[in-house]
């Protein structure tokens, strides 16, 4: 039984270390994949009703992540993939701040009702955590 107990704790301290070894980009890429689909699964929900709205023969000309869940994901990912290069070429570095502001957006996201994107129209969503994803999710263009 003393031996459980002892391995138990060297398995937890290990899972704890491994974890904290981590780089705050590494984490970051982490969560990136679980905000992408929070992010489309709202706006496709929250926009649902808009979107029926739209004349059928012209719902093709709406924006590829807003037609469907994979396609938004797609593009989000290709998004996130290009900030990142985009960092490592300007040398930039992603900080635990970010991380933990990243993490917070992510949480609040999955719990966020409609209200943010129906009244946000073109504003910020004012999700908190949310305000920076633009330096971690979004690259600059040219």
């Amino acid at each position: 039984m003393k031996y459980i107990k002892i391995i138990m704790l060297l398995s937890i301290a290990g899972l704890a270390l491994g974890n904290c070894s981590k780089s705050p980009e590494q984490k970051v890429m982490e969560l990136a994949p679980r905000l992408q689909l929070a992010l489309c699964s709202k706006m496709l929900e929250c926009g649902k009703d808009e979107i029926e709205k739209i004349p059928p023969q012209y719902r093709s000309s709406l924006p590829p992540f807003m037609q469907s869940q994979e396609a938004c994901v797609s593009y989000f990912k290709e998004s996130f993939d290009k900030a990142r290069e985009q960092r490592k070429e300007r040398k930039e570095e992603v900080t635990p701040e970010m991380v933990q502001s990243f993490e917070t957006c992510v949480i609040e996201l999955e719990k966020a009702s409609c209200e943010p994107f129906k009244n946000g129209r073109g504003k910020r969503l004012g999700i908190p955590g949310c305000e920076n994803l633009t330096k971690i999710g979004q690259p600059e263009s040219p």
